[in-house]
């Protein structure tokens, strides 16, 4: 059936024009919103985690960098962005921006080992820092020790970031002494000269 709209006589015949309508319904599909969540700053040598939430989504791609995941790992500060497909092949974009934070360093300096002739020996960490952790339990600047072997000290600035620096605290060996003389047994009266070896002090 139609819609009569109009009729036309032409020489006696009579032409009927109709009109028809259709529907269709268009559903819009969701575009996806990612947000990306992680920590807004980085020290020197860190790693920071960035992770797109609001998903799952279908893929993922990263800026700067190859990360095809949720989540990337960045070393450096600077704008990353993330752009998602849904499973309907709608794209979202969002981006982030990560400051670099002012690093720290940690320098030990002291005696390579350890003499007979040391009770203690100092080892001392260069500079000023907010926070100092030895291996040995210690939070001062310099510490006495008095055994070798590797010791290590950690440092914190005030924006948190830290540096480790190791030392190796060697041993002085030990010398044995050595008597040189004359073999065999003495006679009752005879003297007989024995010498320790050379290089001891008493």
């Amino acid at each position: 059936t139609c819609s009569i709209v109009n009729v036309v006589s032409n020489n006696g015949v009579n032409y009927v024009y109709c009109a028809k309508s259709a529907s269709i319904t268009v559903e819009t599909n969701p575009l996806p919103e990612p947000l990306i969540e992680g920590e807004p700053t980085i020290c020197p040598g860190e790693t920071v985690d960035l992770v797109a939430t609001g998903g799952p989504y279908y893929s993922y791609s990263w800026y700067p960098g190859s990360g095809l995941g949720e989540g990337i790992g960045i070393h450096e500060p600077g704008n990353y962005s993330v752009t998602v497909t849904n499973e309907y092949g709608c794209k979202g974009t969002d981006s982030y921006s990560v400051s670099g934070l002012p690093g720290t360093s940690a320098v030990i300096i002291g005696p390579s080992q350890i003499t007979c002739a040391d009770t203690a020996v100092a080892l001392k960490v260069l500079g000023v820092h907010d926070q100092i952790l030895w291996s040995t339990g210690a939070d001062t600047s310099t510490i006495f020790v008095n055994t070798s072997g590797e010791y290590s000290v950690t440092v914190t600035n005030a924006y948190g970031c830290t540096a480790e620096d190791f030392h190796n605290l060697g041993a002085q060996p030990m010398t044995q002494p050595q008597i040189s003389g004359p073999s065999g047994i003495a006679c009752p009266g005879q003297t007989v000269h024995l010498q320790a070896s050379a290089n001891f002090s008493s």
